[in-house]
């Protein structure tokens, strides 16, 4: 398969540019770094891309070519992709999901089109003028793309990563797209796949390990990784919250657990776990309810309180009604309990996010 990269299909449409400077880039046998839209060339056989940063300042990731190149070759298989294929690009290459979906889709021989520079609610409308057959796509942007018009007959498989699909999103998505089948994966910048969730996993779980992926979790509940598609470290910046184990398994604080099936199941970070009472608790299951039920831009947050360690806030962007999300609240105490609910909540808009969509959790705590 070689250790370098190849550029193999058309170029559609590319109104920013951005793709030709991949690709001459990747012609001239060079490495890529991408930081903040720009492309530029490093040494031959690796990728830089940036973290998400949801949590903290970005990083950036340095990886081997062939630990992205590897999944390339699978995905061709899972996902159906070839020449025939055209791969919508709605995000930018500074998002790590963007570059991959480009760097893979000419690895196949499948076609780009970028539609970073459309509106997000006209972006499902171009697809369909392209005739779209494979999109990479964050929850965030399925969001926004399904308030435009319209679907996209030519779709055959709707990729979602960078978070985990509501359930009502999914369904809103299942009806604007009946024909295309919409799979899940679970992972992170530092590691690529760990799991792949091919629309059987069950409710809370993101799915089962993806080919050649062995997970393991430690005493702590902590998950450990090992696979072909591990980084190899930070070229920027640094993340108290990872380590490699002399066992060449790797863990970035994902705290949950792996079910006698083999489903998975997310607990949330381990750097956003807050002591609440007596209780250690991840603010990120009732973040996840909350946004399924209110529909809108939510993220839970801590405020330090000196006789509960602390409490978490609800931040709540534009759309629901207060009723509502009074109503919400209530609902959460009795699904997880007064200690890992919401202990109230505020407005907040707009809504700080970071590039790839997901809440910036620094800039809400800072507005807490």
């Amino acid at each position: 398969m070689g250790k370098g990269l190849r550029w193999r299909g058309p170029v559609l449409a590319d109104d920013r540019g951005t793709i030709r400077h991949l690709q001459e880039t990747v012609t001239a046998g060079g490495g890529v770094r991408v930081g903040e839209g720009a492309v530029c060339a490093i040494a031959p056989g690796w990728i830089e891309c940036a973290t998400s940063g949801s949590s903290g300042a970005p990083k950036r990731i340095r990886r081997t070519v062939v630990s992205w190149t590897t999944s390339f070759a699978l995905n061709a298989k899972i996902f159906g992709l070839d020449a025939r294929s055209v791969v919508a690009l709605p995000g930018t290459m500074a998002q790590s999901l963007t570059l991959y979906a480009a760097l893979e889709a000419q690895w196949n021989g499948a076609a780009l089109v970028d539609l970073s520079v459309h509106r997000g609610d006209r972006q499902l409308a171009h697809m369909a003028r392209w005739g779209t057959t494979h999109v990479y796509a964050t929850p965030a942007q399925v969001e926004v793309m399904l308030k435009g018009q319209g679907g996209c007959p030519s779709l055959r498989y709707w990729i979602i990563g960078g978070g985990r699909l509501s359930a009502d999103l999914r369904a809103r998505l299942a009806l604007r797209v009946p024909q295309a089948r919409i799979m899940q994966f679970y992972g992170a910048s530092e590691t690529s796949f760990i799991t792949l969730d091919r629309g059987d996993a069950p409710e809370g779980s993101v799915g089962r390990a993806y080919p050649q992926v062995e997970i393991a979790v430690d005493a702590a509940g902590e998950l450990r990784v090992k696979s072909p598609y591990l980084f190899t470290e930070y070229a920027l910046g640094s993340s108290p919250d990872t380590c490699w184990h002399a066992d060449g398994f790797l863990s970035i604080g994902e705290i949950g657990h792996v079910d006698a099936q083999g489903f998975v199941y997310i607990r949330g970070r381990k750097g956003r776990i807050v002591q609440v009472l007596d209780h250690l608790v991840s603010p990120e299951p009732a973040e996840a309810r909350l946004a399924d039920w209110l529909g809108c831009d939510v993220a839970v947050v801590a405020q330090p309180d000196p006789l509960r360690g602390a409490r978490l806030w609800a931040m709540v962007g534009e759309g629901p009604a207060p009723e509502a999300v009074e109503a919400a609240l209530v609902r959460l105490r009795q699904e997880l309990g007064a200690v890992a609910s919401a202990h109230g909540w505020q407005r907040v808009a707009p809504f700080p996010l970071l590039p790839t969509g997901k809440p910036d959790i620094r800039a809400l705590e800072a507005r807490l």
